[in-house]
């Protein structure tokens, strides 16, 4: 599943970036497409995150301030719990645009190829971060990391009865 973020629709670029990415996603295809603003109980469903992921992120960020020698002024958890609350905020700042693909074994693992590096400035130059990111919150893309994760999030942003109604080919 991959939402196309706030900054992305807000700025317009939503359907350029579509179809950049179903160019070069080979035979996959858009089963669930919606777009909506995401309620500050989504984004907190979505970005269901616990504390190994704030340790995870915020050892990162530790990492990254130490080589650039920036003052530490909190624990890692304590940075990665930061992101987590900028991150909630931001993905119910706007419209989304929300599409689930199915496709051949691997689309994920192409998808988030394709997408890029969470953070722009790190992404290979024609990946859609790149090309659409403005920095590692407003990175214009949300993508599922693997098919359990596909499937937790299509449960969050589609109704049992959108589920039913796959889009006609």
């Amino acid at each position: 599943m991959i939402i196309f973020k706030p900054d992305l629709v807000a700025r317009g670029l939503e359907r350029e970036a579509f179809c950049l990415l179903m160019n070069r996603l080979i035979n996959a295809v858009p089963i669930y497409v919606k777009r909506t603003t995401l309620s500050k109980e989504k984004s907190r469903q979505h970005y269901n995150k616990d504390i190994g992921w704030m340790n995870k992120v915020g050892e990162r960020i530790v990492k990254e301030r130490r080589a650039e020698k920036l003052p530490i002024t909190k624990t890692a958890k304590g940075y990665g719990k930061k992101i987590l609350i900028e991150l909630y905020k931001y993905i119910s700042s706007g419209p989304v645009l929300i599409v689930v693909f199915e496709g051949p074994n691997g689309l994920i693992d192409r998808a988030r190829e394709i997408i890029g590096n969470t953070d722009p400035k790190k992404a290979a130059p024609d990946s859609l971060r790149y090309i659409f990111g403005l920095d590692s919150i407003q990175n214009g893309f949300h993508c599922s990391e693997n098919k359990s994760e596909t499937e937790r999030e299509k449960e969050i942003h589609f109704t049992k009865n959108e589920l039913k109604h796959k889009l006609p080919l």
